[in-house]
């Protein structure tokens, strides 16, 4: 007997409802799931970064879909080689695939990077870098980084647009722009080779750094650029601590070289520790300095240089300005040629070396003084001694309007801190000019020097006071003891005295028959002296004797004149010396006194 099926009306509907309630419950708990997908991530995502180098992780606003993930904020702090770095980034979008699984690229809306910057030794740094790990990273882009890095010299910043990703020459790009210059950086994926470009907002050329073969045993180095381009961009730029950017002097001395070209190569087998340099400027392809150097900086930094300089002398001395006196700074150059050379040695505690300074067929303008071709020679035999040797030749010195010196010899030593004089001779007045040799503590003022006068003819001293009145022959000798100070001269019981008898003629504008006139219209005399006496506050003393006759005046019956002549010199050989005052003398020779109704002229005005 065949069993009799059930009708569907006689099951039960329980069986029904538990197969349906399976594929409910997995739709609800998706459901659920799928609608705290992004809280779940952003939890699953911190666990996870818990086994990264990343310490104290922060994250929120996590979303994501099937191509995208993007976090409203991402924050952690990294242990570096340099020192710890604190990142904020904030507006954070990365694409990204299953299949394979990664991601595409990296876009920031705003980053934030804070490194205190700790120099730490090589074994600290290799450990550092060990432990840490090198992070592969996605094509990056920060619409704005803000990057502070502070050192013991001050806050390094940044701010503006960067990229970083592969490059089609190199492993890897950097490009930091921030509106005023744009720094570009490749870079192999070992860091071996690299090169960085540094450009302002035109597109042009600031600097170059190119490195080649690093942590090898033929590692390179290269900077080139303009001189000036690159001093502008260290004085503004916030990436260089303020304490460190050049400033006054070196400043000035880069703006005055600044269309030169600056190429410095280093060449090292051994990371850098030791290594070769050499440094060029050049301008229109001629070389204007170039120094080589060997550099070595384990345990006690070292350095040797050997290097020369060729300028202009005009070139040269606005380079010097910024280092020159005040008062020098209004001097100009005509003509001239500088070349210097040196050798130094340099330790911490030690420096050593020897330059040597050749100026050749200079021609300058210092207030009234002119010196043309002339030809000075400075050398330095040991940097260590603060010693140095000076020698001069000037053919053409002229000292003020129809007062020319010629064949200026100077030669003198200088041992810290004394001064040995060796020559200082001056053909002037048809005679000679003569400081007298020795030896003098500079760091003692006054200096005590003597200046010997040496036939001086007396019609050319006399025609250089430009008083036409007064005139003359003969020659004179003599011996002008002076005191040196800063900014100031004193002349004490200096003496000249004639040395072959001549004639004196003094035509006064005020002659009135006075005997003493009339003699002087034409006194011969055998006998010439006079004291000499001058303050640093311009009062000066004449005392002036003649001994001799005017074959015109009393039948050639000899007479004597001593005259003492005072008054205020303010400068040197000021024609006021031979003015009223002069005659005031002499009438007080004769026993008279001025006239009321005339006083005496005042210096400088007969």
């Amino acid at each position: 007997m065949n069993p009799v099926p059930d009708s569907p009306s006689t099951r039960k509907p329980g069986n029904r409802y538990k197969r349906l309630l399976v594929p409910v419950l997995l739709i609800i708990v998706g459901a659920t799931v799928w609608s705290q997908r992004h809280p779940l991530g952003e939890r699953l995502l911190l666990h996870a970064l818990q086994f990264s180098p990343l310490a104290t992780p922060e994250l929120s606003g996590l979303s994501f879909d099937g191509k995208q993930v993007q976090l409203e904020r991402f924050g952690f702090r990294l242990e570096t080689a340099a020192g710890p770095l604190q990142v904020t980034l904030q507006n954070v979008a990365a694409g990204y695939r299953l299949e394979p699984l990664s991601l595409e690229a990296i876009d920031i809306g705003h980053a934030v990077l804070k490194l205190d910057y700790q120099a730490a030794d090589t074994a600290t740094n290799a450990a550092a870098d060990e432990s840490t790990g090198r992070l592969p990273l996605p094509p990056l882009r920060v619409a704005n980084l803000d990057l502070q890095i502070a050192t013991p010299w001050g806050d390094s910043r940044f701010n503006g647009r960067a990229q970083f990703g592969p490059s089609q020459q190199t492993a890897y790009q950097l490009t930091l722009d921030d509106g005023r210059q744009s720094l570009t950086l490749n870079a192999a994926a070992d860091a071996a080779d690299f090169d960085l470009a540094l450009a302002s907002a035109n597109g042009a050329r600031i600097l170059a750094l190119d490195g080649s073969g690093l942590g090898s045993p033929d590692a390179k180095l290269n900077l080139s650029g303009k001189l000036g381009d690159i001093a502008a961009w260290l004085q503004s730029t916030p990436l260089l601590p303020a304490t460190l950017r050049p400033a006054g002097a070196p400043a000035a001395l880069a703006a005055q070289l600044g269309n030169s070209r600056l190429n410095l190569e280093l060449h090292s087998a051994d990371g850098f520790a030791h290594s070769q340099a050499k440094l060029s400027l050049t301008r229109d392809k001629n070389v204007l300095a170039e120094a080589k150097a060997a550099i070595s900086l384990p345990q006690q930094p070292a350095a040797d240089i050997a290097g020369r300089l060729a300028l202009s002398a005009g070139e040269a001395f606005d380079l010097a300005k910024p280092w020159l006196p005040e008062t020098a700074r209004s001097w100009s150059v005509a003509s001239g040629q500088i070349a210097a050379a040196w050798q130094l040695h340099w330790q911490t505690q030690l420096k050593r070396g020897t330059a040597k300074l050749d100026i050749g067929d200079l021609s300058l303008t210092a207030g009234p003084a002119r010196l043309q071709h002339s030809d000075i020679h400075l050398a330095v035999p040991e940097l260590a001694d603060g010693a140095a040797e000076l020698s001069a030749r000037i053919r053409t010195l002229e000292l003020g309007e129809g007062l020319t010196g010629r064949d200026l010899e100077l030669d003198a030593a200088y041992r810290e801190p004394e001064l040995a004089l060796k020559r200082a001779r001056l053909a002037i007045f048809g005679g000679q000019l003569e400081l007298v040799p020795g030896s003098f503590d500079i760091s003692q003022m006054p200096l005590a020097l003597t200046l010997k006068a040496q036939q001086i003819d007396l019609a050319q001293l006399l025609a250089s006071l430009h008083y036409p009145q007064l005139s003359g022959t003969g020659s004179v000798d003599g011996e002008l003891p002076l005191k040196l100070a800063t900014g100031s001269i004193e002349l004490q019981d200096g003496a000249l005295r004639g040395t072959r008898p001549g004639t004196l003629r003094y035509q006064s504008p005020a002659d009135d028959g006075n005997l003493a006139f009339q003699a002087l219209r034409n006194l011969v005399y055998h006998r010439l002296q006079a004291q000499l006496n001058y303050q640093p506050s311009g009062d000066y003393r004449i005392g002036l004797r003649l001994e001799g006759h005017n074959p015109e005046v009393l039948s050639g019956h000899p007479l004597t004149f001593n005259l003492n002549i005072s008054g205020q010199l303010p400068e040197l050989l000021r024609r006021g010396l031979v003015a009223g005052n002069f005659e005031r003398a002499i009438l007080e020779q004769a026993g008279q006194q001025p006239a009321k109704a005339s006083p005496a002229q005042p210096a400088g005005k007969p």
